[in-house]
């Protein structure tokens, strides 16, 4: 053979070579069969994309002492007790590696669809709806035909439905209804459960979405079912909610009332008196809306039943609401007196100076300046010793609160320039023109 046919022949044996150890090994393996149930999957990939999982940088976390083995070194069974002991003592940063750590290892599917439950409830605990709902994804992809995809979905729709994606949340809480159909006898009662729970939240969606045509649909299946008394607490919540926005304010007003003296301690009870003030407020029956807003604003029991967050959205909401019906109307002492009432719900500047200034507002129009001027001092100067309730002095302030505090400063300009222009006039008029008060 001719050298220069070796010396080519060898070249294009160094290229195959060099091509194949160039290849992805992806494509290498490409027709090797794979087995969705082990190993880290495409979806565990995924996954730990989603959370901000960087393996990079796991291993140096703070939430890690020297001298503890790296989790992902350790058998499997001890890392899942090492992430149970870290959720329990709270160490959410050290338990999140050691999960997603353990989710790269291979292992049974069912073994895997608990990790990755659990890992959703310590989220879910910390309010991390996003983390959350990516695992909860995970889950009901990987999950077909397990008996806990109904409620996976449930939790998902939830979430989605606070993030404010509805039309995710609605398909989520359809999935419910098709899974939980999709079940087997031995579960029927579970399932049958989770199904009605999915048809409540379905409704509560189409209320939020002012879709009322098709809450009234869900409704009338619901109110004719044998319920509990929980969930049907919640029917007749929805069904009020409903003929307020749907402006049938007689039905609304006695549903509502109905609700309330038959729930006391029901959640929703804060948001029933909202609405029933509001109520009150449509059919220009003022003084009755004054006296439930006073109810809500003052009354501690009605609150027993909602989060302490809940309790002061709504009092706030309904405070605001017919306060600012009053001053609009040119009604600024009954507007001060439920704008009085909302001050020490929350010491928090955020809540106290937009009250405060309004309570600086209505104290003008009343002509009661040195009252005003102490409302406008207190934002002004952000001083607690001015006033027992007073928000902290140090607290940093939001833009919202900075233009605050200017209003009140030009406020109180306005006043004292309004005031001693009319003192000055009153000293330069003769006497006899002045009118004794």
């Amino acid at each position: 053979m001719h050298p220069s046919h070796c010396f080519l022949r060898i070249i294009m044996i160094h290229w195959v070579i060099a091509l194949f150890v160039l290849m992805p090994l992806g494509e290498v393996v490409a027709n090797k069969p794979k087995d969705p149930t082990l190993a880290a999957t495409e979806e565990t990939l995924v996954l730990q994309r989603r959370t901000g999982y960087k393996p990079e940088s796991a291993e140096t976390a703070g939430a890690m002492p020297l001298g503890v083995p790296v989790p992902g070194s350790l058998p499997g069974d001890q890392m899942l007790r090492d992430a149970r002991v870290a959720v329990y003592e709270k160490n959410s940063e050290r338990a999140e590696f050691i999960y997603l750590k353990l989710l790269e290892k291979e292992m049974p599917l069912g073994e895997r669809l608990d990790i990755l439950l659990e890992l959703a409830h310590m989220y879910g605990t910390l309010n991390e709806r996003v983390k959350c709902a990516a695992v909860l994804e995970n889950f009901v992809a990987l999950a077909k035909g397990d008996a806990r995809m109904p409620e996976a979905y449930l939790d998902l729709g939830r979430i989605y439905r606070g993030l404010g994606d509805f039309l995710k949340a609605q398909t989520a809480f359809n999935n419910v209804l098709n899974t939980a159909l999709a079940g087997n006898g031995t579960e029927l009662d579970a399932f049958r459960e989770v199904s009605l729970r999915a048809k409540i939240e379905i409704t509560d969606t189409f209320l939020m979405t002012g879709n009322w045509l098709e809450a009234e649909r869900y409704l009338k299946r619901l109110q004719v079912l044998d319920l509990a008394p929980k969930d049907r607490e919640k029917v007749n919540f929805q069904a009020a909610n409903l003929y307020f926005n749907k402006g049938e304010y007689g039905k609304a007003m006695a549903s509502l009332r109905r609700f309330i003296d038959d729930h006391p301690a029901s959640p929703d009870v804060c948001e029933a008196h909202f609405l029933m003030a509001s109520t009150y407020r449509k059919l220009g029956r003022f003084d009755d809306a004054l006296k439930e807003v006073l109810v809500l604003l003052q009354d501690d029991s009605v609150s027993t039943g909602a989060t302490p967050e809940a309790a002061l959205y709504w009092r706030g909401r309904a405070g605001n609401q017919i306060a600012n019906a009053f001053y609009e109307q040119g009604d600024y002492l009954n507007s001060l007196g439920i704008y009085q009432a909302m001050v020490p719900l929350n010491p928090g500047p955020a809540w106290q100076w937009p009250v405060l200034y309004q309570i600086g507002l209505c104290f003008e129009h009343l002509r009661m300046y040195p009252k005003a001027r102490e409302a406008y001092a207190v934002i002004i100067e952000g001083d607690d010793a001015q006033k027992p309730q007073g928000p902290p002095a140090k607290e940093p302030l939001t833009s919202n609160l900075i233009a605050t505090q200017e209003s009140a400063k030009w406020r109180l300009q306005q006043m004292e320039w309004a005031l001693n222009m009319d003192e000055s006039i009153r000293k330069l008029a003769p006497p006899s023109i002045i009118v004794s008060s």
